[in-house]
C-alpha cells in the first residue's frame, strides 16, 4: 500500500470512530510517523512505507480511535510557536492557556519595572514557565506535586534552554 493510500486507510478508520478531524490527524500521525513535512508526504504519496512504518502508523490510527488525545500518542503540542513534549501525566496545553499568556505579557511589558521572578504553580508540562522565561528573560520556579509532571517540565526546559 502507498502512502497515500494508507493515509486514506487511517482517514476512514478515524472517521468510523467518529474522529471529527479525520483527514487532518490521519495525516499529522502519518507524518510524525515518517519524520516528515505535509509537503514531504505529498511527493512521496506514490511510494511504498516500509512494514514497520505502515504498522506504527495503524496502531496509532487505532489509538486515536480509542480516543486518546493525538498530542499523547505523538507526545507532544506546539505551543506559543515551539514545540512542547506531553504525556498522560501532564495537561495538553490549550489555547486559552496562550490568550492568557498572551494577556500577561501584554500587561507586564507595558509596565516600567523589571520582573525578575516568576512562580509557575502546578505547572504540568511547564509551559508557562517556559515562555514566561524566553518572553520576560527572568528566572521562573516552577512547582507540582507530580514527579511524573516535573519530569515531563524539566525535559521542556532543557529542550528550550530555560
Amino acid at each position: 500500500m502507498t502512502f497515500q493510500g494508507l493515509l486514506e486507510k487511517g482517514a476512514a478508520l478515524l472517521a468510523a470512530a467518529g474522529v471529527e478531524e479525520a483527514e487532518l490527524e490521519a495525516r499529522l500521525l502519518l507524518q510524525h510517523v515518517c519524520k516528515v513535512s505535509r509537503s514531504q508526504l505529498f511527493l512521496q504519496a506514490r511510494a511504498l512505507p516500509s512494514e514497520a512504518r505502515s504498522r506504527e502508523y495503524l496502531s496509532f490510527i487505532q489509538k486515536r480511535c480509542t480516543r486518546i488525545p493525538l498530542q499523547h500518542i505523538t507526545g507532544s503540542r506546539e505551543f506559543w510557536s515551539l514545540d512542547f513534549t506531553v504525556s498522560p501525566d501532564v495537561l495538553i496545553p490549550r489555547p486559552e492557556t496562550e490568550f492568557l499568556l498572551d494577556h500577561v505579557l501584554s500587561t507586564v511589558q507595558t509596565d516600567k519595572r523589571k520582573i525578575y521572578n516568576a512562580l509557575d504553580l502546578c505547572t504540568g508540562s511547564g509551559v508557562i514557565g517556559v515562555v514566561l522565561a524566553k518572553e520576560l528573560d527572568c528566572q521562573v520556579t516552577a512547582l507540582d506535586i507530580s514527579p511524573a509532571a516535573l519530569s515531563v517540565a524539566s525535559e521542556n526546559c532543557a529542550k528550550h534552554g530555560v
